[in-house]
């Protein structure tokens, strides 16, 4: 008797999570994002920069089943030329309006990868990591945390049109040079050594008014 009742048990769990998982899947969306977003004055660090526009990509999960959160995950280039690239994860609560319109704030965090950092992956790099004997790359590193409100309007199944108002919030960690000295090497050479100091810094980076183009993919 005991043993038919475990069966039971377990055929009812197994049934309540294959029906949670059919009907998660009937009701998931992921969406893909192309936008962009202009700057009328962005900070990083000691430099700003003047009408600085940037343009990506954004892949969300929302369900509103489930939640009213969407998740996202985005890429970006632009900026200036000194940044390569952005990577950033969000999260906004959607207020439903109308079925067709909706506002969403919420909150993101970016990561900057800067240009001169590439040299972390050269030849001297490698040899400085092993044997201290070179040393040009700046192991700098800026975050910024990003308030948002967006506004999105469904123009028709699956397109809809995103306007989005954000202010961002930087995070500076940078290493500055303050004095140089010369060692003599073992052979007879020499060999130019620099002292850093890392300093952080909290400062506003500007705001920010994004469009984009949001498709739903499932």
């Amino acid at each position: 008797m005991r043993e038919s009742m475990k069966r039971v048990i377990w055929l009812l769990l197994f049934a309540t999570g294959s029906s949670v998982a059919a009907h998660a899947q009937e009701s998931s969306t992921l969406e893909l994002s192309i936008n962009s977003e202009t700057f009328p004055r962005f900070r990083i660090d000691q430099t700003a920069f003047s009408q600085s526009l940037a343009y990506g990509i954004q892949v969300s999960y929302y369900d509103e089943e489930f939640t009213p959160l969407r998740f996202s995950f985005d890429y970006a280039r632009g900026y200036h030329q000194t940044v390569s690239y952005s990577t950033g994860l969000s999260a906004g609560y959607v207020i439903l309006f109308t079925d067709r319109f909706s506002l969403t704030p919420g909150f993101g965090v970016t990561d900057y990868k800067m240009r001169d950092r590439n040299c972390r992956i050269s030849f001297y790099s490698v040899m400085n990591s092993l044997f201290g004997s070179y040393d040009s790359c700046y192991d700098d590193s800026h975050v910024s945390f990003n308030p948002f409100i967006e506004a999105e309007l469904k123009l028709s199944e699956p397109l809809s049109v995103v306007f989005q108002a954000t202010y961002r919030a930087m995070l500076s960690h940078v290493r500055n040079l303050t004095e140089t000295h010369v060692d003599e090497l073992p052979g007879g050479g020499t060999i130019e050594q620099g002292s850093y100091r890392y300093e952080n810094s909290f400062y506003g980076a500007g705001p920010g008014f994004g469009v984009a183009l949001r498709v739903s993919l499932f």
